[in-house]
Parts: C-alpha cells; sequence; structure tokens
C-alpha cells in the first residue's frame, strides 16, 4: 500500500448539461451576462454622451478581468458543459467577450503550467517559452 498517493474527491453531479456541477451554471451566466454587456455597449456607442461610454468601457474592462481570471481560466481546465458542441460554442462567446481566442489562450496557459517559472538551462532554453526568466537572469534575493 502506497502511504503517499494522493486521493481527489470530485464532485459528481446527474446534471445533464453540465460536466462538473450545477454550480457551473454562475460563471456561465456571468459569462453570458459579460457578453451581452458587450454587445449592449456597441448598441449605445451613438447614443450616450462620451463621459458615459467611457465610465462603461472602465466597468467593461474591469470585467474583461474577472472573465480571464475566473470564468475563462477554470473553463480551460474544467469544460463547464457535457457536449462538445456546448463547450466549443462557450469558448467562441468567450473569445469574442474578451477579444482573444480561447484556444490561443489554452495554449499559452498549459505551456505555463509545463514549466511554470523555470530557470533556463545551460543553453539558457526554458520549458515554458513564455517564461519571464528566458531573457535574463532572475535576480537572487541574499
Amino acid at each position: 500500500m502506497n502511504t503517499n498517493a494522493v486521493v481527489v474527491e470530485r464532485i459528481t453531479t446527474d446534471s445533464k448539461l453540465f460536466a462538473h456541477t450545477r454550480w457551473d451554471a454562475i460563471p456561465v451566466v456571468a459569462a453570458l451576462l459579460h457578453c451581452a454587456y458587450f454587445f449592449l455597449m456597441f448598441y449605445l456607442f451613438p447614443r450616450l454622451p462620451l463621459w458615459l461610454m467611457i465610465l462603461l468601457g472602465f466597468i467593461y474592462s474591469i470585467s474583461i478581468s474577472w472573465n480571464i481570471n475566473g470564468v475563462s481560466h477554470n473553463f480551460i481546465h474544467n469544460p463547464y458543459f457535457r457536449s462538445t458542441v456546448l463547450n466549443r460554442l462557450f469558448s467562441i462567446l468567450e473569445s469574442i467577450t474578451v477579444g482573444f481566442s480561447q484556444i490561443f489562450y489554452e495554449c499559452i496557459h498549459m505551456q505555463h503550467h509545463k514549466g511554470n517559472a523555470d530557470l533556463p538551462d545551460e543553453n539558457g532554453e526554458t520549458v515554458n517559452w513564455i517564461s519571464i526568466y528566458k531573457h535574463g537572469q532572475p535576480r537572487r534575493i541574499l
């Protein structure tokens, strides 16, 4: 018997829609609202004064941050839906809403996990090709 084994208990659901838990409805609804807000800004742009559009744009810029770091980040690790079609459609919705491809984000982010903060080898190469250590030696704290 291996005493070092890590036991991970996954939440299961009998949902026909969601892959992991019905609580995934919360980030899905948040993403849908964020996308609606994005298109609403296009509609409102010629109808509202500039100062109000700047305020709405500021709110949108903050919402991009929580979407990328919350909804989108969780989605690339744990797709929300059982259906691959729904996952693909959600990926497209997220790509439009945040302004960059979720497939590209997944590629970059998973590369980050392969060599998280890795130091360059003797040839100056890192596992993570976007590593902050690739283009210079890290500072050593004494």
